[in-house]
């Protein structure tokens, strides 16, 4: 492959496995350090009469699967063999006693008169991590489930418990439990641009064939600031951006990938393609509105207000509505939002 890699390490934008978190170096934030030392410690100390009970907050594409791979990781690369993890994802596995005593219990022969009682007796000399991966689809019945499990789970002090969520998640379940207030909840942060550097030169590292004297390289130092700037930090952003720069470089034969590779491929393709959505309705929305930006506005709306207008007349959305998917789009760096340097209350919408 060209730039002497063996293959395009950027591929690989969602950890699903342990297998693909394992594929290239993880680096770590502050929040997942403190939840690192805290389970060493807790590894180390072994104290079951203390219960752990983590919410980890974090955005779409921000590594909330990787945080949880990464600390499950910990725990299974611990020698004691009473200390277990689990790790689950599929919320219909947490909306009852039964089915989270298949979860916790390996063993069927375990004797209680209820699930209660027989979690109680397989955990009296041991730990468990329970690690659950919070989806980004995520439905009432699911709200449900997961409620029940964070306060069933609470019955057992051993049972040491890592959630992985969303903020609009978080406050769907404050809205049918309280039991969301008796957990610790940490925030994952955005990268800064030295982390995004370190991301970048760490996976381009793990598949380098030959020596080059930049570890960026083939991404000028431009260019990765670009890339920075669109991706507004967000790890999988940064990532997705790599990934279609070095697919178009490889294809054009670029001998480097520069800041207007990186301008080209974020206009003709990133945006496009919006990786970070899942929802296709969303997804023609935020396209629909961009696209009005672009081609009513060439790219520069001066006053929300105008914008209102327009779309008003073409696709019928309230302010409101426009509002909340501008600040959506916003945040997945489609636009650039900022004052106007003549008047502070007027905004400059600028599409990328």
């Amino acid at each position: 492959m060209k730039y002497g890699l063996k293959f395009n390490p950027f591929t690989v934008k969602n950890v699903i496995d342990m297998s693909d978190f394992k594929r290239f170096p993880f680096l770590i934030t502050s929040t997942q350090e403190v939840l690192k030392y805290a389970i060493e410690l807790d590894l180390k100390t072994k104290k079951m009469d203390e219960a752990m009970r983590f919410i980890i907050i974090g955005e779409r594409g921000i590594g909330k699967t990787s945080t949880l791979m990464f600390l499950k990781d910990i725990v299974d690369n611990n020698a004691d063999m009473s200390i277990y993890s689990r790790y689950v994802n599929n919320m219909n596995l947490l909306g009852s006693a039964k089915t989270f005593e298949r979860l916790i219990i390996p063993d069927e022969s375990v004797l209680g008169n209820n699930s209660k009682d027989r979690i109680s007796n397989w955990l009296s000399d041991k730990l468990v991590y329970l690690f659950i991966d919070v989806p980004d689809m995520f439905e009432r019945n699911a709200a449900y489930s997961l409620a029940f499990a964070m306060q069933f789970a609470m019955e057992f002090k051993n049972i040491r418990i890592f959630i992985t969520m969303n903020k609009s998640h978080m406050i769907k379940l404050s809205d049918i439990t309280e039991v969301v207030g008796k957990y610790t909840v940490v925030h994952l942060t955005k990268f800064d641009m030295r982390r995004a550097k370190e991301l970048i030169s760490s996976r381009l590292k793990s598949v380098r064939e030959i020596d080059v004297p930049d570890d960026l390289y083939p991404f000028t130092e431009e260019a990765v600031k670009k890339i920075y700037n669109y991706s507004h930090g967000i790890p999988r952003n940064i990532i997705t951006i790599c990934d279609l720069c070095i697919t178009y470089g490889g294809m054009n034969n670029s001998e480097l990938i520069t800041e207007n590779i990186v301008e080209e491929v974020v206009a003709k393709y990133y945006i496009s393609t919006i990786p970070h959505i899942e929802s296709e309705s969303k997804k023609n929305k935020l396209m629909k509105l961009y696209e009005i930006i672009k081609n009513e506005f060439n790219g520069y709306v001066y006053g929300e207000s105008n914008l209102y207008r327009v779309v008003k007349k073409k696709l019928g959305w309230s302010m409101i509505t426009t509002r909340k998917y501008l600040r959506e789009m916003e945040k997945l760096g489609m636009v650039v939002i900022k004052k106007s340097p003549e008047n502070t209350w007027t905004n400059i919408i600028e599409a990328v």
